[in-house]
């Protein structure tokens, strides 16, 4: 990363204004300022997840938020537990236009102030109603919804649709370095900052040991065997069979180690096949989707993230502030967090190999992971707390309101 490039993207008046004004030099509405968050799917993943904490952290006594989700799932759910509104609209593609009217007459109904949207599929199917009602857009960018892993057609045209929507919005937030800079470079950013993800640490904190134990016996996992740790949809982009494929190498060494794999997707029976073939399936724990993730990651020695890309993954974020050791792939926004050897390992995507090395290294050397687990969540409560996330995003929201509401 280039610093001074980062420099003059970040000399804003807006980015200055986030970073360096406190927020009761802001507030100035008489109301409180109405927003709606929209989000591809109910389901959880990273970016429902800060959905999640924003809105359920947020200064209600100043916001009102609510959410619109374009699938069911079991963010729907937690919402309705929050006691925060969420409308539902169903589609599963971007720029559906068939619901387009549908998100501008809920805009209308609801009279927001601000419109934030998260991730591709969200911001095309909602910029269309904001612009119509003049409600300003907020697009946080999760990753870029183009990657290496894609053939050239489909990369140029997510390049171009993602160029298009980021025009659209009037502010552009990144949740790493990386993808602003990315963005900048390949198409320009209008209005753009960055706004890292943001943990927790209250509820992503150390549980008893006796908790622990007992969780470990409902996995069926004995005390005092080394956990080895993927909690993540089970996608292409995940790659969970790069961490299937590094645990043969580990187990020829450790041969008591458990490889604790969390969550549901496409290449779940896929991954349970694969462990089959490679005759270690006695050393796997598939548990399906969970929402004790602290607990789990309480289990854990070690936990691995193989992603072929990421945006700034929060997953990653979590392990650290339960000071676990994190070894996840050198790409872009994780790259940002995890200095290799510091504060976490870092391996090449698809590596299998250098993945088993760096967890045998860490298996070996107990002082080692305390030195790593320790400088994790350091970094955690010095650059990725939750407070500075929101108190960031309440500037944010409050700055454009003030700038855009009628004299």
């Amino acid at each position: 990363m280039i610093q001074s490039e980062l420099d003059i993207l970040d000399n804003t008046e807006l980015t200055n204004t986030i970073n360096t004004i406190e927020l009761d030099q802001l507030r100035a509405p008489s109301k409180k300022i109405k927003v709606l968050h929209t989000i591809r799917q109910g389901q959880i993943g990273g970016g429902e997840t800060h959905v999640l904490d924003i809105v359920s952290n947020i200064d209600h006594d100043f916001f009102d938020v609510e959410v619109l989700s374009f699938t069911e799932g079991e963010m729907v759910d937690r919402l309705a537990d929050l006691n925060i509104k969420c409308h539902l609209i169903h589609t599963e593609k971007a720029f559906d236009f068939r619901v387009w009217n549908k998100v501008s007459e809920l805009m209308s109904d609801e009279d927001y102030d601000i419109v934030h949207a998260h991730g591709t599929r969200a911001v095309s199917n909602t910029f269309w109603g904001a612009h119509s009602r003049n409600i300003p857009l907020i697009y946080t960018v999760h990753g870029w919804s183009f990657h290496p892993d894609q053939n050239k057609i489909i990369h140029k045209f997510r390049e171009k649709s993602e160029s298009f929507l980021s025009s659209q919005a009037d502010v552009t937030v990144n949740v790493s370095n990386n993808n602003k800079l990315e963005g900048n470079r390949l198409f320009g950013l209008k209005e753009s900052l960055v706004i890292p993800n943001g943990v927790n640490t209250e509820k992503f904190k150390a549980v008893s040991s006796e908790q622990s134990a007992s969780l470990k016996g409902s996995l069926n996992i004995p005390l005092g065997v080394p956990v080895i740790g993927f909690i993540a949809r089970f996608t292409k982009q995940k790659s969970p069979l790069t961490f299937v494929r590094a645990a043969q190498y580990v187990l020829a060494s450790y041969s008591d180690a458990i490889f604790l794999m969390i969550g549901d997707g496409e290449l779940k029976d896929i991954s349970i096949k694969a462990t089959e073939e490679l005759g270690i399936s006695n050393s796997f724990r598939f548990t399906g989707f969970r929402t004790d993730i602290p607990e789990m990651l309480s289990t854990m020695d070690i936990y691995c993230l193989p992603s072929l890309w990421e945006g700034l993954p929060i997953g990653v974020l979590e392990a650290m502030a339960m000071q676990k050791v994190v070894i996840a792939t050198a790409v872009n926004g994780t790259s940002e967090v995890i200095s290799d050897g510091q504060n976490g390992l870092l391996f090449q995507p698809n590596d299998t190999k250098e993945l088993a090395e760096k967890i045998t290294s860490c298996l070996s050397d107990q002082t080692l992971m305390m030195n790593l687990s320790k400088e994790a969540v350091n970094t955690v409560n010095q650059n990725y707390h939750l407070n500075k996330m929101i108190e960031k995003i309440e500037k944010l929201y409050t700055k454009l309101y003030n700038s855009k509401k009628p004299e």
